[in-house]
This record gives C-alpha cells, structure tokens and sequence, in this order.
C-alpha cells in the first residue's frame, strides 16, 4: 500500500486523488477483516506481561514529509494530510479517514525518524499498556507495567529510537521516563525530573514533546515552549533535568498534542472547544490555519519530521584565562521575526561546551541570521582565538558543514524532514608558550679533549597556541671561545627549511636571532668549535637565553636559561732514562727507564692505559727485573705495571692531576756493539663524567685521548773503529845513524754512531831504545801526547770519519 507525497487535486470526499486510492484500499482491508478481527484478537500471545498480536499484511512506514502528521484519539491514530500551500480558514488539510493499526493506546504518541515504529501508553494513572506498532509489519505489540503517574506527552528519539514520556505537571515538575527495550522484560526507567529554568515561565497542566533532529527535547506546557538536553545513557535518576523556555507561542495557541510539519511549523491538537488541529508559523507567531476535525477528539500528535532550530553554543575547549570570564552570545533575527534577536550569556567556570547556550531559535528554511559575541564579565578577546562553525546536524546524529560568512551569516538550509542547525563559537584560551632546549655533540657534561670538535644545538619551540613576535635567542659564547676555536658553520632552519634571511649570527662572543615563530614552530641553529691546544683542566661552559612577544595582553613567556659545560681532558704521557735518550752506552752499561702517564685535565680518566714496546730493547739488552710502579708517588701493590716478553703494560684510573710512574732498567748485551737500542711509549685515556641527571649513577666514557707516542735511543759502542801505522821509509828499509823516521797512525770509525770519547795507545818503548823523539806529534783532531815511551790519543770521531 503506498502512502505518497504529492498532492493537488481533491476529490468529493475531501481528500488528495492521489491518496484517495490509499484511504480506498485500506478501506477493503478491513471490511474484508473484520471476521478476523475477533479471531487476531482470540489469537494474542501473553509473554512476560507482553501481548503481541498475529501478522498482518504488510505495509508502508508513517510518512515522513512536509504535509504528513499524525493524530491519536482514545482508540485509533490517523494522518492528518497537510495542505502545504496553505489554503482557506478552516482548510489547513484534511484528517483520514483510516485507522493506522489497531490496539494503540490512548496517549503520548511517539513515532520513531524512520517512519516505522508508533508508541502510545496509557493515560490514566496505575496500570498502563504501552503499545508498539510496527507500520511495516502492521504487528502491535502491547506490554503491561504499572505507574503510578499519568502520563501526556511522548517522543521518540532520532538517533537512538529510544521512545521518551512524560507525566503530567507534579508540584511544578514533570517526570521523564524512557522505555528501556535492551532488558528483558521491557520495562521504563525514570531518567530525570524536567523543571524549568531561572527565568522560564512555570509548566501549565498540558502539553506534548517532541524532539529536534539533532535530539534536543522540545517540550511544550499550554502555550510555551522549552528546550532541554537529556542524559545520554537510560541510568535511573530523578535528577533535575533543566527545561530553558524559548518560545511563547500566545494565550491562544495550547492544547493536548504537537506535531512538526509542513517544513518546520508546528501544528497543536485541541480537544476542549471544539476538536481542531492550529497550524503556526513559530517564528513569526502567526497561526497558518485553524482546521475542524469534527468529533474526532484528539487526545495527542507525533510525526517524524522535525522544527528548524538554530543553536548558538560557546566552547571553551582550553578552559578561561580568569574564572570571572564570560561570553555574550547573540542570534539576531530577520525582520517578522517573532523575537528580534535571542541571547544568553555563559556562568560558571566549566571546561569545553558549556551549558548556557542561546536559542534554540525556531526558524524557516532560506532565513537569514546573523550571529555575534561579545565580552561579558573580565573577558579580554584579545587573549582568546575565536572561530564561529555551523552544521546541520542529522536525525542519525551524523552532521553536515553549513556556511557562515566572515561577519557570522547563516542561512537555514532546506530539507524536507526539518533543519537542525548547530552553530558554535569557540574560543581558545591563548597560552603563550616557548620552550628552549640546548644539545651538543659530545652531549652536555661530558669531556672533551684538545683538537676534538664540539657540536652545538640550540632550538626554541613556539609550544604555545599564539604567534610570537619577536623571538630572541641569545647563546653567551665567551666561556667557549676563551677555549676553543668556532669554526664559522652556523647554520639557521626553521621547522627544517633554512632561514634564507634573518638566519642567526655569531659577532664576537655573542650569538643571537631574532624572528617569529608561529604555535609549533621550531627555530635550529647549530654550530661548531674546535678545542684549543693547552687547555687541558679548563670548562667549556655556556648558557643560551629566549623570550618571546605575545600579541595583545598575555605575558612574555621567558624559558629557564639552559647551559651545557664540557670539562676539558687531557692525558700525557713521558719516557726518560739514565744515561739520556741518544746517549752512547757500552755493553755491559745499565739503562735506567722511567715512563710517566699524567692526567693533565679536569675529569677522572678510566681508564688509563700506558704501554712501552720493548722489542728494541730487549733484542740487545736483558731486562732486570725491577720494574716498579707509583701512582701519585703512592707505590702499588695491586694493579702495577707489567712486563711479559716485549711488552710493558700498565692500566688504571687517574683523577686529575694524578701520574702513574714505572721504572724499570736493562744491561746492555755484550754482543750489541754497534747496535740501537730503541723503544717508543704509547698510551690512551677515557675521560668519564657522571651521568647528568644521575650524578649517583655509573659515570659516562668520554671519546678516548691519544697522546703523542714517545720514543727513546741509545746506540751502543762496538768494532766500528780500526788502527793503521805507516813509516817513512817504510816498515822493513834499513836505516843508518841519523836517519829520520816518520810515523803516522790513523783511527777511523768504521760504525755507525759517532765515537766519543775515542782513545788511541801507542808503546814507543821498541822505537825509543835505539831511537830519539823529536818532539813533533800532532793530530788533526782530539789530543795527543807523547809521556814517556807511550804515545796517547784522546778525542771524537764522527761516524765514517778518521783521526
């Protein structure tokens, strides 16, 4: 059976041709029915206090549009078909003649958005039968329960489909109860008390309810109009539940049931002076059409279309600047409008959406608003972001954007169920905020030696949600540059783009940027500095400063200084020996070493490592077993050096300003002439640091020290010297009295290393028996002398050279 919208024509029985069928049709049915009717009626099921009737045929859901409502008498619900042009007084539309399902109740009639669900309850007080109709299965269903209420009004929810009455007025009060369909059996639950606001005027004994699209109670005392948010969960309460009036629709517009139709318009049942439906335009207060309903007396009305409202709501999502903050919200109305213009202005102190809004406002389709705010109480705009947003909120809760214009225009959107306008100004409360951070590489606390490279961080983050204009950073570079060298890298970004222009600068001591920086932006400036030679002990300390400008009011945020400082480490070490490095020794000579590791810095180093490559040594020389260790002059009994085969090794911890000192000696071989006896002393040192944040923690290693590897020499006399003798006239010539005899001896270093002191012995005693001495000996270097019968040489002989 088909239940159509459209409608021009009447025929002679008052009704559109297009539903005449319809009305004709049902008609069959239940004359056709009617032996039936009995039996459906002996057939009923008692489950649980539930009576179910049999199936029947099929059928159409409620309507759903414009010129569609519904009205319940004490027996049966009909649709009153709207004539939504208008018409002549008393034509507003016309009442069907055709009961929709059987064994409803007499009161609060609710049908659900989608057309498909009617719910009625008992009027009277005790016990009560709500009755469920499903249109498309044409099945009722009938559940008894007792209240000891009597019950006027009924809804049902867009969203949820939870179907919603209410009592009559109970000592300026009227009960809400919802049917709770998820537990079995069904039963009802008392979900608040409604009562009406400060200001509101009193409930009046009689009236209905309906809902909004967007699922805001709309209740209705005799002549006024309430509006009320409800709980979102069906928990039992009795709680007050506030009904705020907004809307008076005039001394003669009350009655017993409302409905919305006809795109937003309200239409009242009225059973007292006569049975009549009032169709007004609330908006406008202006009563469309009075139509008769002749002697069907109505009892309430429903349908599941919905008003056109519009709501203007303030959140304040971060809170208020001062808790005597408050907000002026105005909803300005076209001209005609019933009520010029609708304010409310917020209380309290509450977070987020809060609970005074203006409006709902009644509206009609296509109309124009304009929507403002001011400041109320010791509220300053100037420190909170303000947005206006609207959407048009849908019976299945979703939303869809409405448009609003930069000086807060809305217009009412069509639709054909009713329009549901949400509109929200939210003002963020502004919270400046600047975060300033420094890192480095090695990082804050840790050592650093001469030559290492030292890497800067320095960043400032807008953490606030409002620009800031200007920022300046400032980073004091004297305590670096007294130590180190910057090596002229810095470099700007912002958010990780470079700063193509106002990129920060290093003149003298000081670096500095100034800029803004918009709510998460973050500014990174990096640099370097290389540690100068000889500064070993030093600190390399900085500190880096921020602030930022706000607009308007609010305080500079100014971040607490941050500082990094780096100890500078240092780790020497030292070989000498006895006879000194380059000094010639005999075979048979002892060679006394002495190797030293000092801590020339300002941290603990652990651990230190000192080691001396004897393969040089030991290759010409034997080691004697006397090595000795110190640290800090303090001889160690654990811990001390070693030597096993080439090797000399020693490892420990040295706190600044401490030495370790190993000595140890070798005796020249008697077969090394001629050799080198060579060794070099290498070392490493990790510097540690504690642990920031942690000082009672392990300490944190350094990046290791090199010092620069010592070597010793001693090359050792040997056969590198040769003796020749020559005579003129030569060895074996006769010689007669009085003949001259001339000697000549030379002494050449045949070695490798110089010869000093050399010495060169000649026995003259076989010459001077038979022979004189002139007294004529020379040398062409060192000195000689002639004592005696023995001729004796002394002096130096450089490598590959004679005497």
């Amino acid at each position: 059976m088909a239940f159509r919208v459209a409608r021009k024509d009447h025929t002679s029985d008052g009704l559109p041709s297009e539903r005449h069928s319809r009305w004709r049709s049902r008609a069959r049915k239940l004359i056709g029915g009617a032996v039936s009717t009995a039996l459906v009626a002996s057939s009923m099921v008692f489950i649980g206090g539930t009576l179910t009737a049999a199936p029947a045929a099929a059928a159409d859901p409620f309507l759903c549009t414009p010129g569609a409502v519904y009205v319940q008498s004490a027996t049966e619900v009909r649709e009153f078909v709207v004539n939504e042009q208008g018409g002549a007084p008393g034509d507003g539309g016309t009442l069907g003649g055709t009961t929709l399902g059987v064994d409803h109740s007499n009161n609060a009639l609710g049908i659900s958005s989608s057309g498909q669900y009617a719910y009625t309850v008992t009027n009277a007080a005790g016990p009560k039968v709500l009755a469920k109709h499903d249109r498309v299965a044409d099945v009722t269903t009938r559940t008894s329960f007792t209240l000891n209420s009597s019950v006027l009004r009924g809804a049902v929810h867009p969203d949820s489909g939870v179907y919603y009455f209410a009592s009559g007025t109970v000592s300026g009060a009227i009960n809400l109860y919802a049917w709770n369909e998820s537990v079995t059996p069904q039963t009802y639950v008392q979900v608040g008390t409604l009562r009406p606001t400060a200001g509101s005027s009193a409930f009046g004994a009689n009236g209905d309810m309906a809902f909004s699209a967007s699922g805001q109670l709309v209740l209705v005392a005799d002549n006024f109009i309430y509006s009320a948010d409800l709980p979102k969960t069906l928990e039992p309460s009795t709680a007050t539940i506030e009904a705020k009036q907004v809307h008076d629709m005039g001394a003669g517009v009350q009655g017993n049931g409302i409905a919305f139709g006809n795109l937003g318009h309200i239409f009242v049942s009225v059973s007292g002076g006569g049975n009549r439906i009032i169709e007004v335009d609330l908006p406008r207060g202006q009563t469309v059409n009075t139509t008769s309903l002749g002697s069907f007396a109505p009892t309430d009305m429903s349908s599941c279309t919905f008003p056109n409202t519009l709501t203007l709501k303030k959140d304040l999502p971060g809170g208020r600047q001062a808790a005597t903050d408050q907000f002026a919200l105005r909803i300005q109305s076209p001209a005609g409008y019933q009520v010029a213009q609708t304010d409310a202005t917020t209380r309290g102190e509450r977070t987020g959406l809060q609970p005074d809004y203006a409006g709902p406002v009644f509206t009609n389709q296509g109309d124009t608003f304009r929507l403002s705010e001011s400041a109320s109480g010791t509220t300053d705009r100037t420190r909170y972001a303000e947005s206006l947003d609207c959407v048009q909120v849908n019976p299945d809760g979703s939303t869809t954007p409405v448009a609003v214009t930069a000086s807060g225009e809305v217009k009412q959107p069509a639709g054909a169920h009713g329009t549901d306008v949400t509109c929200t100004f939210t003002n963020v409360r502004l919270v400046p905020g600047l975060a300033l951070r420094k890192t480095s590489d090695p990082a804050d606390g840790l050592a650093v030696h001469a030559g290492q490279r030292l890497t800067y961080t320095v960043e400032a983050e807008n953490t606030g949600n409002t620009v800031l204009d200007p920022v300046r950073v400032t980073d004091d570079l004297s305590g670096v540059l007294a130590f180190a060298e910057y090596q002229g890298d810095i470099a700007t970004k912002i958010d990780g783009s470079p700063v193509a222009s106002g990129a920060a600068t290093v003149t003298g001591d000081d670096l500095a940027w100034t800029g803004a920086l918009e709510p998460g932006q973050v500014l990174t400036v990096t640099y370097s500095v290389i540690v100068d030679a000889g500064v070993e002990g030093e600190r390399i300390a900085n500190s880096v400063t921020a602030s930022g400008t706000p607009p308007g009011t609010l305080a500079p945020p100014v971040p607490p200084t941050v500082t990094t400082e780096h100890p500078v480490a240092g780790f020497t070490v030292a070989k000498t020996s006895a006879p000194a490095a380059g000094s010639v020794v005999e075979p048979g000579q002892t060679i006394e070493y002495t190797v030293t590791g000092t801590n020339t810095g300002a941290t603990t180093l652990n651990p230190a490592s000192v080691a001396d490559d004897l393969s040089g040594v030991l290759a010409h020389a034997a080691y004697n077993s006397d090595i000795s260790t110190s640290v800090a002059g303090t001889p160690l009994t654990t811990g001390a050096a070693t030597i096993t085969g080439d090797d000399l090794a020693w490892t420990g911890a040295l706190a600044p300003g401490q030495a370790v000192t190993i000595t140890y000696s070798v005796t020249v071989d008697a077969e090394a002439s001629g050799e080198i006896l060579k060794n070099s002393v290498t070392g490493t040192a990790t510097p540690t640091t504690p642990k920031p944040g942690d000082p009672e923690g392990p300490e944190v290693p350094g990046e290791p020290i090199v010092p620069p590897t010592v070597t010793t020499e001693h090359p050792v006399i040997g056969s590198g010297f040769t003796i020749s003798k020559s005579a003129d006239p030569a060895s074996g010539t006769a010689v007669s009295a009085g003949d001259t005899v001339t000697y000549t001896i030379t002494g050449t270093n045949t070695g490798d290393t110089d010869l000093d002191p050399a010495r060169i012995v000649d026995d003259l005693s076989g010459v001077l028996d038979s022979a004189g001495y002139n007294d004529d000996v020379t040398a062409d270097r060192g000195a000689v002398t002639v004592t005696d019968s023995t001729l004796t040489w002394t002096g130096g002989v450089p490598r590959g050279e004679s005497v």
